[in-house]
This record gives structure tokens, sequence and C-alpha cells, in this order.
């Protein structure tokens, strides 16, 4: 079963069904960067539709410490609304933007842009669209999340069919590391910044209160909001939730080394309180690179969710632990992003467990924990597939990693692909869980195929900012989006082995790929989606992370190279595409 997967990793995906009737979209090609070119953001300047060429322009919208009307673009605020300030008395402006959705509301036309930093930021900007459809910022504030205690590592954004904005948290702490004063022992995602939005509060936060998608409700075109924690769907590192075309199913995708992958099918469409929640579970396939089976975690409501953290449940309630050196039954060994462990849930700890401890739960189900930076997903609408980043493949994905797979079960067998690949996971009809039983849902994806995947035929492990993928392929794909009018798919890198990540447009039927933005030195193509009609023009929606550095702080600071700040921006606008 395994060799076969491996023989088929880089077959060729027939065009889906019903892409061959969709028009062509191209785009004018970008050149990869040398020399001072390397410094600077370009975009394509132009499309074809249909045979119609039109014009296209980069407007960068703010960046980190833009003074707008309002505030301070990036600036961090603690629980009572006071700007945060860090240990050595620097105002802590957050330099990562990240997740975009553009929200109209009546006349009034918003946007919310995340800050990947801890605490994490949300910012509510209102927008202006001239009459040649190039949008501004027309004034912004930073979002009160003092309802819900705050947030933290907003990564990936979804504007969801009924007009709100999912933010993801991600990395959430392992509470088995936490500390009598509130912190964790081990904290490798800065946690313990946390500590700067609670104050002298922080010891009684607990690493369950974030780890959730957050949702934010545009009230009015006053810009009123309610924020709310959508717990029911779980609490892992999430990189995106992506709602189906039903507004009742989502693709949930965890971002980190062991990781898993997970669907929710809410009762109501709309409605993201209650509902099931699965975890995939990868089998090894004789027609394919694999496919994914669905193990139920249960039905579970917001209203449970909150009893339980009002509670103060913590692991010892929901689990036993036994040595991972001598597991045995009862007791399960798993292979989480928390490392090797030996667990059983107590009894009638099961549905608690599911959604505080949902990656634990999931592997002791039976569900696959070997995803290796399981990044966004996008849906096809026509084809009816499910497009899926892994930024490399490595580690648990691999066969019999004895690192990475040792203490749990070896499902994922794939071959090392440290460029990465996007794949595509089609839709069935009539799905059931793993125990027989239906999954109320038009929308649940089992086949893998692989779309597009990066050539690692140069790449040598640590030449860091080398270029050490090919450069006329993909890398390190982490946000991707879908313009299904086209049948094209936008993949953003976030790689160390190039040296400037580049957004790419793949059109799914013909397999061209099209290199249409290229980002500083350093920095990261993030904040992907795509807007086919925000009063009648189209917008592709980015951000540029951390440019000029390997790994970004949460300080504005000059350097001597360019202007290190983040920003989000708009490659548009596009005519109608019909």
């Amino acid at each position: 079963m395994r060799a076969s997967c491996l023989v088929l990793l880089s077959f060729v995906l027939a065009a889906p069904a019903g892409a061959e009737e969709r028009p062509r979209l191209r785009f004018k090609p970008v050149d990869v960067p040398m020399g001072a070119a390397q410094g600077k953001t370009v975009a394509t300047a132009e499309g074809t539709w249909g045979g119609t060429s039109f014009p296209l322009t980069m407007i960068p919208l703010a960046y980190t410490a833009d003074v707008v009307e309002g505030g301070v673009w990036g600036q961090s605020f603690d629980i009572a609304g006071a700007p945060i300030r860090a240990d050595d008395g620097r105002p802590v402006i957050c330099n990562s933007t990240d997740g975009v959705s553009i929200l109209p509301r009546g006349d009034a036309l918003f946007a919310v842009v995340h800050g990947e930093c801890q605490p994490g930021t949300l910012t509510l900007a209102e927008l202006d669209q001239d009459d040649a459809g190039a949008l501004s910022v027309k004034s912004a504030r930073g979002l009160d999340l003092a309802p819900v205690g705050g947030g933290n590592l907003f990564c990936a954004a979804e504007a969801t069919p009924w007009g709100s904005h999912l933010a993801a948290e991600e990395y959430e702490a392992d509470i088995r590391k936490l500390q009598p004063d509130g912190t964790v022992s081990d904290d490798h995602e800065a946690y313990n910044r946390l500590a700067w939005y609670h104050g002298d509060a922080f010891p009684s936060v607990s690493p369950y209160d974030y780890g959730w998608i957050d949702e934010v409700e545009l009230l009015d075109a006053a810009g009123r909001t309610l924020v709310t924690k959508r717990t029911a769907m779980g609490r892992f590192s999430h990189e995106q939730a992506r709602v189906m075309p039903d507004g009742r199913t989502v693709y949930l995708s965890d971002d980190g080394t062991n990781g898993g992958f997970f669907l929710f099918v809410a009762d109501v469409a709309g409605d993201l309180s209650v509902g099931m929640l699965y975890a995939a579970r990868w089998d090894a396939s004789d027609a394919g690179v694999g496919a994914l089976s669905w193990v139920s975690l249960g039905r579970a409501s917001e209203a449970q969710v909150a009893t339980w953290r009002a509670r103060g449940t913590g692991f010892d309630d929901l689990f036993e632990s036994s040595d991972p050196d001598a597991c045995a039954a009862p007791f399960r060994s798993i292979h989480t992003m928390f490392g090797r462990e030996c667990l059983r849930v107590r009894p009638g700890a099961e549905l608690a467990a599911s959604r505080l401890e949902t990656r634990r739960y999931a592997a002791l189900r039976g569900a696959t924990t070997e995803f290796s930076k399981s990044e966004g997903t996008a849906i096809d609408p026509v084809g009816r597939t499910l497009h899926m980043a892994i930024a490399r493949v490595n580690r648990g994905m691999l066969a019999a990693d004895p690192t990475w797979d040792a203490g749990g079960p070896d499902h994922i067998g794939l071959p090392p692909r440290p460029c990465g690949v996007v794949l595509g996971v089609d839709v069935i009809e009539g799905a059931v869980d793993t125990d027989g039983a239906a999954i109320a849902s038009e929308w649940v994806v089992s086949p893998v195929s692989i779309v597009a995947e990066g050539d690692e035929a140069s790449y040598r492990p640590k030449r860091l900012r080398a270029n050490a993928c090919a450069l006329d392929r993909i890398a390190g794909p982490d946000n991707v989006a879908f313009i299904p009018e086209a049948g094209v798919l936008l993949i953003a890198e976030d790689t160390s082995a190039k040296v400037n990540n580049a957004l790419w447009a793949l059109d799914v039927a013909t397999g061209d790929l099209t290199r249409i933005l290229t980002v500083p030195r350093g920095g990261e193509v993030a904040g992907l989606q795509w807007y086919p009609d925000v009063r009648g023009r189209g917008y592709i929606t980015f951000s540029v992370q951390e440019p000029y550095s390997d790994w970004g702080d949460i300080y504005w600071q000059d350097t001597e190279e360019g202007d290190p700040r983040s920003f989000f921006g708009t490659i548009g606008p596009f005519p109608p595409l019909r």
C-alpha cells in the first residue's frame, strides 16, 4: 500500500469537473527579483479575462506604526484599553500583519486585519473606494477583546458566507507546563507575553483561554462589533477556518509539527455555536496519494464548553497519564505536537476533552496527528475540491520517522518534500465516519492528490535565504485562496528557502503557474483572500509580514536595508469575472 503511495505522489491531475467551461484568467508575470529589486514589493500590472486585458495596481493600505485617524496601526493594548509597553519601556507594536477580511455594511466598507503577535491584535479599518476602484484606509481602531479575555497569535482569516470574520488563534500553549504564576515553562511560542495584556491578573488565566477561532460580527454601518470565541470547533493551533458554500461545514487546519486536520459541521447554517467535530485519519490508497476518513469527536455546544472552563477544568480532570516508555492498556501511546505521551481519558470527560484538548483526544480516538506545517485551505466549489497547503513534507509525514512517529501510529508515509506541496482533496457523496454513522454534510472530502509541489532538487538544509528551492516552482506554500470564476488557485509562500517569497496563480485546468507578486527579502506573503464583488470590483488582499528579517520582532525598528514594517494591501481592481 505504501509503495503505491510513493510512486504516485507526482502524478498530474485531470481537470476538475466543470473546470473546462470556465474562462481563462491570465496575469502578466513578475520576474524573479535580483539586486536592488530584492528589497521591493512588486506585483503584476496586467490581467487578461476572456481575451480582454485590464490594468492591475498593487496598493499598500496601512503599514505598522502608521498614524491613522483613530490611532497607531498595530498598537497593542492591555485588557483595560491602555497601550502596552514592553519590559524595556518601548511601545509594543505588532509587526506581523496577517489575515484580512473585507466586509461591507450598508453604505460603509470595512476591513478586519490580524496582528499575529502575543497578545494578538484585531484592527477594524473603515475603507474608502474611489471612482476608479482604488481602496484606502479612512480610519482604524483596535477591537476591544476584553469581553473574550483577549486573543493570541491571530493567523489566517476567513470572511464567512454570512458576512462575519473568522480569526484563527495559532500555537496554543501546553497546559501541562503551566506554572503557579500563570506562565508556562519551555515557552517556545512566547505565550508568557500575554502577561502584558492581563497584568497582575495573569496567574488566574488558563491556556484553555486561547487556541480557538474568534468570530467578529459587524453589527451595523457604524462599525459596532461583537467578538465570540467559537469554542464548539475545538482548541488547537488554528491556522485557518474555511467555511464551505453550505454555511455549515468548516475545515480547520492545525499548524505545527504532529498536528491534525479537522472538520466541523454546524447544526444550523451561519451558526457556529454548536455542532459535530471530526478529526481526519490518513489512509494509504492504491489510487492516489492517500485518502481521508473521519473520526467523530462528538457534538458539543459553546454553552457546554463555557461550563467546563468556568469550573476551572484542568488537564488532570480530563486525562490520566502513565510512563510513555512503558505504555500499556488501558492507556494509549500517542505522539502529537506536545511530544510522546501515554494517556487515557477519564470516564465521563470525553466530550470536554474533545474541545479543550482536541488534538490529544483525536489521537486517542485513532485520528492522524502527523501533519507537518498544515497551512491554509481553499475550496473550488465548481470542481468540488478542497486545496490544502503543506509548507514542508517532513517529520511525521514521512514513513516510519524514528523521532516524530515514535510512540504513535504511522499513518502518513510520504517521501520528503522540503519545498512543500498543495494537496487537492475531493468531495465525496454519502460520507460516513469511522464508526459508520452518516456525516450530515454534502462537503465531506476524502481522496487526496497533488495539485502543486516545490522542486527540491537543489535544496540544501540550512541554506536560509539562499534560494534553496527552485525559483520557477512554489516553495513553502502557506495561505491559499481560490478564484472560482476562473479556476485559479492563488498560492502564497512563506519559506526561508528563497530570498524573496512570492504569490503564484495556478490555473488548475491547464497547470499554468504564474508568479504575480514578490515581497522584500525575508518577508512572508500572508493575508491572502479573493473578493470578486466589492461594489462591482474584484480584489486580491494580501499582507507582507516582517520584511528584512528571518524572524519578526514585535517592535518596529529602522534598518539600513529598507522599510522593515509589515503592511496589508490589495491587487486590483478586477472587472466583474462573469
